[in-house]
């Protein structure tokens, strides 16, 4: 429950919470800049980072799964 001017205003079930950012350890970014360093063509560092980014939805894809 919330207070706001006063009133007792009960929290709408309808409203989903914030989602937390991610947070990423010294470690992780780490090895993705080593990995940007070996890059060496046009567009090699965007296609690095797009396959990260397209595991990573596919880990927590399938954690959803039912």
């Amino acid at each position: 429950m919330t207070e706001k001017a006063g009133k007792n205003l009960e929290k709408d079930p309808e409203v989903v919470q914030k989602a937390s950012r991610r947070r990423f350890t010294a470690e992780y970014k780490r090895r993705i800049a080593l990995e940007a360093e070996q890059c060496v063509q046009p567009g090699e560092i965007g296609a690095l980072l797009l396959a990260r980014i397209r595991r990573s939805n596919t880990r927590v894809l399938r954690g959803l799964a039912w």
